[in-house]
Parts: C-alpha cells; sequence; structure tokens
C-alpha cells in the first residue's frame, strides 16, 4: 500500500532540511537523479533508488511528479535477488564432487568450500530474476516531517540508511518520547517514568 492507494499504512520521521547555501528544490533535485533508480547496474544482489511515484519502474523521474505544493514526494525502489539455499547446497555439492573426483582429493578445505560458495551464489544469482518492491515517501519540507508507507522494520532501516545516503541527513522516527521531547524539551520529559493504569 503507498501513498496513491486507498488505504495505507506508514512510518513518521523528523528530517529537516539542511541550509546547503543554494536553493534547496535544486539541491533536492540533483541528489534523487544521482541516487535515482538505475537498471543498467548488474551483479548485484540488492539495488536501491529513487523513482517516480506515478511510474515507479520507469527509467526517468518527471521532474514535474517530484514536488507537490511543499512535498518531495518519491517512491524507494528495491530490487533484490534471492537464490534459495536448498539450491545453493545442491550446485555447491555438485562442485565440490567434481574438484575432490579431479585431484583425488577425499576433503576439501574449508577455504576451498567458502571460494566454491562464493562462485556458485554469484553464478546463480546471474540466472535470477530481481524482485521488485516499491515502497513510497512524501517529504514535508516545511513540517520537517517524512512519512514513510511502510512498517516492516527492516524495510524501514533500508529507508533510514538510503535517505541518510541520499540527503545526507538521518531521519528520527517519531515516537510518543520523542514527540514529547519536541513539544516540551528535553527537561520535562527526564524524570518521566510508566504508569500501571491496571
Amino acid at each position: 500500500m503507498g501513498l496513491l492507494s486507498n488505504t495505507n499504512s506508514f512510518s513518521c520521521f523528523y528530517a529537516s532540511p539542511q541550509d546547503h547555501g543554494t536553493d534547496l528544490y535544486l539541491w533536492l533535485k540533483e541528489r534523487v537523479f544521482q541516487f535515482s533508480f538505475r537498471d543498467e547496474v548488474e551483479g548485484l544482489s540488492k539495488k536501491v533508488g529513487w523513482a517516480s511515484i506515478v511510474d515507479p519502474y520507469s527509467p526517468e523521474i518527471a521532474e514535474e511528479s517530484m514536488f507537490v505544493g511543499d512535498f518531495l514526494v518519491l517512491s524507494m525502489r528495491v530490487e533484490e535477488r534471492r537464490v534459495p539455499k536448498a539450491l545453493v547446497k545442491k550446485y555447491c555439492a555438485i562442485e565440490e564432487e567434481k574438484i575432490k573426483r579431479s585431484k583425488d582429493l577425499k576433503r576439501l578445505s574449508r577455504r576451498e568450500k567458502k571460494r566454491i560458495r562464493e562462485q556458485v551464489e554469484f553464478l546463480l544469482l546471474q540466472k535470477v530474476l530481481p524482485i521488485p518492491s516499491v515502497y513510497d515517501m512524501a517529504w514535508d519540507l516545511n513540517g520537517e516531517i517524512v512519512y514513510f508507507f511502510s512498517t516492516s522494520s527492516k524495510v524501514i532501516g533500508d529507508f533510514q540508511d538510503f535517505f541518510h545516503k541520499s540527503f545526507d541527513i538521518m531521519p528520527s522516527p517519531i515516537i510518543p518520547y520523542n514527540l514529547a521531547m519536541t513539544r516540551f524539551g528535553t527537561d520535562s520529559v527526564k524524570g518521566l517514568s510508566p504508569e500501571v493504569f491496571v
């Protein structure tokens, strides 16, 4: 479910756009294009990049779709190649047996097994089609709040890392404690303790 869906689940973060001594919108546009999704990059098990929220599978991000009022709206496109462990195990066993026969060995060293495993995984990854996932984001540049349309902790971790890499800003989750600190100041929440209502 994303920003343009009928129903949504999302997470909120604080992210204050920094002053870069230039037009903020121009700087954001440059960073988005720099970290946009690239189909031509091969050999990676996982690729992440920004894409258009309107057409996330298009190789281009239309400038007019990036900004809606004071919001930067994008999709984080993730493509991951996964090879089932059982498949890796099968082809490793086949390759190990070939080497043992050709060199007349009873056992292979741990280093040799590791090398075979890495080689097998690499070759199998080239044959597997990537699985695409798309997660929408809307960044209120004036309110300094980022709405990310996923609640999966793994996906949120990937988003925070990629957002930080893209904009040099680490988005911090809006949780009740952070919200109270922002609204009432750090001193007012220092002495607070949990209350049991039952």
